[in-house]
């Protein structure tokens, strides 16, 4: 089933076009949690390293030297471990707070184009205002709603 002349294509560009739109004012906070986040998994990398380092000292034998090179590596995975969650909560203060402000713009855009319709054309119909969502808030029992105006 093609698009025809009427139907609009909406490519991944004007989708990533879009969004981009939303996050520009808030782009600064955007990033910083972005670049947490990688940052975040970089680290979370390093557990899986030190255990496999761990287990091939540990096949080879035990000496001094490599008892220090266990404590060494366990020191780090606690490090490692604790970064990681530390780097993983500034990512989500960060990146929340980004999406609440994108989410309340997105709504007041819609919003503003709902109220920007002409109603007249497409919601009344011979005096009776149907809209289902008053409805569902104030439990109609018909999404007939009578015009008070």
């Amino acid at each position: 089933m093609g698009a025809t002349d009427k139907e609009k294509k909406y490519s991944f560009g004007s989708l990533i076009h879009d969004l981009y739109g939303f996050i520009r004012p808030y782009k600064r906070k955007f990033f910083t949690a972005t670049l947490l986040r990688v940052i975040g998994d970089i680290v979370n990398l390093y557990p899986a390293w030190a255990l496999a380092s761990v287990i091939n000292i540990l096949a080879k034998g035990n000496s001094e030297e490599e008892v220090n090179k266990i404590a060494l590596l366990m020191v780090g995975w606690i490090i490692a471990r604790l970064l990681r969650s530390n780097i993983k909560q500034w990512a989500k203060y960060f990146g929340y707070q980004v999406a609440e402000r994108i989410d309340l713009d997105a709504k007041l855009k819609a919003l503003n184009h709902i109220y920007s319709l002409d109603m007249s054309k497409s919601y009344i119909n011979q005096g009776v205002l149907t809209n289902i969502f008053v409805c569902q808030k104030y439990k109609c029992l018909s999404t007939n709603i009578p015009m008070a105006f």
